[in-house]
């Protein structure tokens, strides 16, 4: 299972990194997450865009709901019915075909793809913690681009920042 669960996390970190296909916008919205409300409006989606319409496999097709602030979901369905999706769509690994994906009101087609992705935390359903300390599984989470979290964590001079940003975290879990 740890073996599995570090495949996962490195082709995460590996979609992250990837050469963006993903447009930003020209001006785009400070992304202003209070309280993590989701609304997911009319969203159509297929992985087949550059396909002729009719050859084209519709994943997600007048997608709407709506989750609360605070509350938990669980999506279930088939393989293949969109469960993965619904999370790629909403990091913005993709760019839906129509409809809006929104943050507390806000288009997240709108923000900065780097600032909406430090304001959503993905857990797995397979969540392995690391064999290190309380301070490192939490820090996991703020991992920066280059994937280089050991250099906050093993360096004392971050030390004092990283608690600072990791105490109101530990708090709302």
């Amino acid at each position: 299972m740890y073996k599995q669960g570090m495949i996962n996390v490195e082709e995460l970190l590996n979609l992250l990194n990837l050469n963006e296909s993903i447009e930003e916008p020209d001006t785009p919205i400070t992304c202003k997450t209070e309280k993590g409300e989701i609304e997911f409006r009319d969203v159509r989606f297929t992985y087949d865009s550059k396909m002729k319409l009719e050859e084209q496999r519709t994943i997600l097709d007048k997608v709407s709901f709506k989750i609360k602030a605070g509350s938990s979901v669980g999506i279930v369905g088939q393989t293949g019915s969109g469960k993965s999706t619904i999370m790629r769509l909403l990091y913005r690994f993709y760019d839906i075909q129509s409809g809006s994906i929104l943050i507390d009101g806000q288009d997240i087609s709108k923000m900065k793809i780097s600032d909406l992705r430090k304001n959503i935390a993905i857990v797995p359903q397979d969540c392995i913690l690391f064999n290190d300390t309380v301070l490192y599984n939490i820090a996991y989470g703020g991992i920066d681009n280059e994937g280089d979290i050991k250099k906050y964590i093993n360096d004392p001079k971050y030390e004092e920042e990283l608690v600072r940003e990791i105490i109101p975290a530990a708090k709302r879990s």
